[in-house]
C-alpha cells in the first residue's frame, strides 16, 4: 500500500521496481490500484514509454532518509536512472488519470515516478500487487524490501505458499 498524504510536497522519484525484490527475471509485472483519484494534482503515476525493453537495470533510487546498511549497492547496474525530463523527445511519457479501483499493469523495469500529491483534503492511496512468472528465482540482495518470512537460497524458485500459482500451465 502506498499512501501520500495531502499536501505531500515529495515526488517519488524515476525508478525501477525489479531493484527493490528480492527476486532475478524479467518476467515479473506490478499491478497498481487506484483506492483514491489519482491525477496530476494527487500524484499520478508517470511511464516512460519502452524503458522496459532497453535492457537496462538501474541503481534504486533510496527514498526518504537512509541508514548506512542502505547504501547503494556494489552491485553491477547501468548506472543511475537517466533524466527523462530533461530530454522528452528521447524519452515519450505517458500518465494516467485514474479512478478508483482503476488499475495500471506495468513491467518491473518500467521506469515510472508518482508527482507530488498537492491536493489539499484527499489522500492518494493505491494497493500494488507484484506477479512473477516462470523463471523468476530468488536473488538475495542486500537492500531489498523482504516481505516473507524464513530464508531463501539465490537461484531457489518461487514457490510455496508465498507464493502461490494463480493460473497453470497447461
Amino acid at each position: 500500500m502506498f499512501v501520500k498524504e495531502p499536501s505531500s510536497p515529495e515526488p517519488t522519484p524515476w525508478h525501477q521496481d525489479l531493484p527493490y525484490f528480492p527476486i532475478d527475471g524479467r518476467n515479473v509485472c506490478s499491478v497498481w490500484i487506484a483506492l483514491d483519484p489519482a491525477n496530476e494534482k494527487s500524484g499520478a503515476m508517470s511511464y516512460a514509454l519502452g524503458s522496459h525493453r532497453w535492457g537496462k537495470m538501474f541503481q534504486p533510487v533510496m527514498f526518504g532518509p537512509t541508514t548506512a546498511d542502505q547504501q547503494m549497492p556494489e552491485e553491477s547496474f547501468d548506472g543511475p536512472p537517466p533524466d527523462i525530463e530533461a530530454d522528452p523527445r528521447r524519452y515519450p511519457t505517458v500518465t494516467f488519470d485514474l479512478q478508483p479501483v482503476d488499475v495500471v499493469f506495468h513491467h518491473l523495469l518500467t521506469l515510472h515516478k508518482a508527482g507530488p500529491n498537492g491536493s489539499t483534503g484527499a489522500r492518494r492511496r493505491v494497493h500494488t500487487i507484484r506477479f512473477p512468472g516462470d523463471g523468476v528465482t530468488w536473488l538475495n540482495r542486500p537492500f531489498s524490501i523482504n516481505e516473507f518470512e524464513g530464508e531463501r537460497q539465490d537461484g531457489e524458485p518461487l514457490q510455496g505458499a508465498d507464493f502461490p500459482v494463480l493460473w497453470p500451465q497447461p
